[in-house]
């Protein structure tokens, strides 16, 4: 594919996606009318009249039922751009940071569904490499990896021409998109929890949200460099930001024409920026939550939509090759430290500073190859089937039956204020009909509505009963659902890693016996090749010493012929 003909000028795509919480009274406030697919009217029901805004956006979308419209309609053509060598950025922005999980967690997964089926149905293993990270990211731009828990922080780094990067983030080869969501969900179910508390202990920054990266690359037909493409999903709540009350100023400041600095206080927003202007299609989707959500602040949402989707760049395929990007840190290492002999204390520190940076770059580079890749991926693969990976599954079996306790507990107190409440107005009653004198067929009339109550009253505290046990039972239920698939995928990946190890030892075994072969080969041909040489050696002898003897034969028949 020629380059300037692969080069597109695009703008950033952007939605608005709302949730609304049933039974709510402000949900009536206002009206959102989709004028056409690109045009948009808002409408603020306010005491003081109504307020009305035009914007020109991407859409307006139900988180709960129009998942698959926004994902037909603005998604799925940027996805399918991915195998032809385009990169994808998705930016999920939560405003309130609570209450659209789910939906979220079900659009990524849906994405990262589409990508890999994409991708992987025609790719030949040999020549295509697909992998994925999950990294948690925090305001101050030090990362924590979600697939490989260690107590060191990585670094969020900027690497021409890739993007985006953290430094040794775990980068695990998958197969398809059940093993990556299967990844997706360890991460944000089984990790998340436990890395936030024993992070937060030795790191104070705020979380600044969740970077999932599916990396496909496939060699060359040259046999030189690789394509690469990326799908980045950024999961990040505005509000975090750090003495900011509106919680769309991240968003507002990446979308500006002027620069932020690497070093900003918000880091956030120098992120938000790279990936908004970066070499890939950029879709971003904001998230409001109803009714916590004002009119005002979704006309603020749809308005920085508008001013987002005014971002244009241009987009092309990435071609590069590692081992050429890191010779070129290598010469420019060199040329640093030719500088350092000639330049004052001060320069010396910019320039050490320079060092540092392109030795980690070299560093990360290093890691791309497809060879440690694969190395790093077993070593993962490795962790998940031992007991420590295996404890996991068990720690969420004893989750399970700690809530099902919990919810047994609570069944059982709500059964005893039933009880107590319920004894209480019997014996209110009984003091009543005791206290009063009355014929004999009103008191039985009396007696009968009491009776009528209480019967009411009985009846009000099984269904409070029996609606606390379907909601009990609705979340244990979905928790063993989500417990069986987990213990399904982990099944299947412990399989998948014994046959991988048994298929690659296999490989170990021929390539150790065709190379067995082929040294015995060449010494067969070098053994028969010397001893050619040695026979002719040989032979040349032989006729040496018989023209040697011949010409000393001639030389005493002559000296006897010849007169004395």
């Amino acid at each position: 594919m020629d380059a300037e003909q692969a080069e597109q000028e695009v703008h950033v795509q952007a939605a608005v996606g709302i949730r609304q919480i049933p039974g709510s009274l402000k949900q009536d406030s206002f009206l959102v009318v989709n004028k056409d697919s690109n045009r948009l009217i808002f409408i603020s029901k306010a005491d003081k009249g109504v307020q009305e805004g035009c914007f020109t956006i991407d859409g307006v979308f139900s988180l709960d039922t129009g998942q698959d419209k926004l994902f037909l309609e603005q998604l799925q053509p940027l996805l399918a751009m991915v195998p032809l060598g385009y990169s994808v950025s998705l930016l999920v922005c939560e405003a309130h940071h609570d209450g659209t999980q789910t939906q979220i967690q079900a659009f990524v997964q849906k994405v990262i569904e589409s990508v890999l089926q994409e991708t992987s149905s025609a790719k030949n293993c040999t020549q295509y490499l697909q992998t994925i990270t999950f990294v948690q990211i925090y305001t101050d731009g030090k990362a924590q990896d979600l697939l490989s828990p260690r107590s060191r922080v990585l670094q969020v780094m900027d690497l021409p021409p890739l993007g985006l990067m953290v430094e040794e983030a775990a980068e695990v080869v998958v197969a398809n998109s059940q093993a990556a969501t299967h990844c997706y969900l360890q991460g944000m179910s089984l990790h998340q929890s436990c890395l936030q508390k024993s992070f937060q202990e030795q790191h104070k920054a705020a979380i600044c949200g969740n970077l999932f990266t599916i990396t496909m690359e496939t060699k060359a037909e040259s046999g030189q460099g690789l394509q690469r493409a990326t799908v980045k999903i950024f999961e990040f709540s505005g509000g975090n930001e750090q003495h900011s009350p509106d919680p769309f100023l991240p968003l507002f400041r990446a979308s500006s024409a002027a620069a932020l600095p690497a070093d900003d206080t918000g880091f956030l927003c120098w992120m938000l920026k790279h990936l908004l202007e970066e070499n890939a299609l950029t879709f971003l989707l904001l998230c409001l939550t109803l009714p916590d959500a004002s009119g005002e602040e979704i006309r603020s949402a749809i308005s920085l939509t508008e001013q987002v989707r005014t971002v244009t760049k241009r987009v092309s395929p990435v071609h590069w090759d590692p081992t050429h990007e890191a010779q070129k840190r290598r010469e420019v290492i060199g040329e640093l430290r030719a500088q350092l002999a000639f330049r004052s204390r001060m320069d010396r520190k910019d320039i050490l500073s320079q060092l540092e940076v392109v030795i980690k770059e070299i560093q990360v580079l290093k890691s791309q190859r497809w060879k440690k890749k694969k190395e790093a991926s077993a070593t993962y693969e490795a962790k998940d089937t031992s007991p420590e990976g295996r404890s996991m599954v068990g720690e969420q079996h004893q989750e399970t039956k700690g809530r099902f306790s919990q919810a047994k507990a609570r069944w059982q107190v709500l059964q005893e204020q039933h009880h107590l409440l319920i004894q209480q107005e019997l014996l209110r009653m009984e003091e009543e009909l005791a206290s009063q004198e009355l014929p004999p067929g009103q008191q039985g009339a009396m007696l009968w509505q009491k009776e009528k109550s209480l019967l009411i009253l009985r009846m009000e505290a099984l269904q409070r009963e029996q609606a606390e046990a379907g909601r009990d039972l609705e979340v244990l239920y979905q928790e063993c659902q989500r417990e069986t698939e987990t213990q399904k995928q982990h099944i299947l990946q412990v399989f998948q890693g014994y046959r991988k190890h048994a298929e690659e030892h296999i490989d170990v075994l021929e390539q150790r016996y065709r190379k067995l072969l082929q040294e015995s080969l060449q010494d067969a041909i070098l053994l028969s090749t010397q001893n050619q040489q040695l026979q002719a050696q040989k032979q040349l002898g032989y006729m040496e010493k018989a023209t040697q003897t011949d010409f000393q034969t001639l030389t005493r028949s002559h000296e006897t012929a010849s007169p004395s």
